[in-house]
């Protein structure tokens, strides 16, 4: 599956349907339930009888449909390469088309949770109808490739609704599903547990908080992945005005906590003079945490983390965006059904919408590491000496030296820390600290 989201080429979909079902899917375009029986083939691999409908909620437009493929929708069993359905994202929030392919290459640079995402040309009976964001399903696929489990309890935030981890009672229903869809069999009997951890986040005493949210939250990394999000000067996620949205819950069966799993990053790139504490005193959990010293450190830290991965002009994001631009500006220009916001009004996308959106996003990638780098120093930023220094492939495969882990690999660290003691383990099972030192992995 990692081929089907390489990204070196744009790849081409081909679907061969009845023209008759393209035309009611265009129709019908907010019917997202009904599914129609397609051919799929791609680099000469050919499943017949997937099923493709509609998808989203406001991208939805008779122009260019967001889609959804179920491998297995007519015949049980049915995947491509691992895979047991795709979305195909019609990129109607952003006109560089470029926002959310970014946003996960930073996650991924940044060791945090990442979806798999490529450009891809669309093209239905011989004809080309657009291109499109290919994106990897939260699905049980997809927490078995970065869990090794998928029996946990999948969430999806429900934005629009003026959440920020207040605590609403304790009436499991408030919680799920209305605000926390449940996408697994185990998450829909829940709400208790939520409505637990709200509970906890509101009304825990100070001296108590850290300790109250381990049973439900590795803090550090909830915040840590909070600050590449308003790093990313992210519009509509875990801190946007109307309430919490795009992003999955994940609660582990391995120690029964939550981890956050990034969705939909169309609104990324909001301005390159975001404020770094935008939005975080209307987030009930993530006000309380910011007001631990370490926490704060741990955000303000991966912030500078953020700003040396991505660079300023010519760096490592501008030199994404040069190739990703060049990999998809020529089948941008022949789309024949671009879509955008035009005027509030969705509309066929002018090209030049295009470019202007790139030539953004470029900006963004030349001026937002110095503005961070400037606002953490008027936080009268000192690094601690006694804190650990991890940066960008401090932590890789002992034997290949890659980036991204898998379960049950050898990982090296490499750490600058503040020690006196020449420390060698002399017996075996290996011990959990060495020198005082010691390293926890998810809690």
């Amino acid at each position: 599956a990692s081929d089907f989201f390489g990204g070196e080429h744009l790849d081409e979909i081909r679907l061969t349907m009845d023209s008759a079902d393209w035309r009611k899917l265009h129709d019908n375009y907010k019917d997202k339930k009904t599914t129609y029986a397609a051919e799929l083939s791609w680099r000469g691999l050919t499943l017949r009888s997937v099923g493709i409908h509609t998808r989203g909620s406001g991208s939805l437009n008779p122009i260019k449909p967001g889609l959804a493929i179920e491998f297995d929708r007519f015949v049980p069993g049915q995947s491509l390469l691992g895979l047991q359905s795709l979305i195909l994202r019609n990129m109607w929030g952003d006109p560089s088309t470029l926002h959310e392919y970014l946003t996960m290459r930073v996650l991924e640079r940044l060791g945090m949770p990442f979806q798999r995402t490529a450009h891809v040309r669309v093209m239905v009976n011989g004809e080309y109808v657009g291109l499109y964001q290919l994106a990897e399903p939260l699905d049980s696929t997809y927490l078995r490739s970065r869990f090794g489990e998928d029996t946990g309890e999948l969430y999806e935030m429900q934005g629009g609704k003026g959440y920020h981890f207040q605590y609403w009672g304790d009436d499991p229903a408030v919680y799920v599903p209305s605000l926390f869809g449940p996408k697994t069999p185990a998450a829909s009997s829940q709400g208790a547990v939520i409505a637990d951890w709200a509970r906890a986040i509101n009304l825990s005493v100070d001296s108590e908080f850290v300790h109250a949210m381990d049973a439900y939250v590795d803090l550090g990394s909830y915040v840590a992945y909070a600050a590449v999000e308003q790093f990313m000067a992210e519009l509509d996620g875990m801190m946007s005005s109307g309430g919490m949205t795009n992003f999955y819950l994940y609660r582990r069966v391995a120690d029964h906590r939550f981890v956050v799993l990034p969705w939909d990053k169309e609104m990324t790139f909001g301005s390159p003079t975001r404020p770094i504490f935008e939005g975080i005193e209307e987030n009930e959990l993530l006000k309380r945490a910011l007001r631990v010293p370490e926490l704060r450190h741990r955000y303000l830290e991966t912030m500078l983390q953020a700003a040396v991965a991505i660079g300023s002009r010519g760096g490592w994001l501008e030199q994404q965006l040069d190739r990703e631009y060049s990999l998809v500006r020529e089948s941008v220009m022949a789309d024949p059904a671009r879509v955008c916001l035009v005027d509030g009004v969705t509309s066929p996308c002018p090209l030049g919408y295009f470019e202007s959106g790139v030539e953004y996003v470029r900006t963004f990638a030349r001026e937002r590491a110095s503005f961070i780098a400037d606002a953490i120093n008027d936080q009268g930023w000192g690094e601690d000496p006694y804190v650990p220094a991890l940066f960008v492939g401090s932590i890789r495969n002992a034997a290949s030296g890659a980036t991204t882990l898998a379960p049950g690999t050898i990982a090296f660290l490499d750490v600058r820390l503040s020690t006196q003691v020449d420390a060698r383990a002399t017996s075996w099972p290996l011990p959990f600290s060495l020198g005082g030192i010691s390293v926890t992995v998810g809690g």
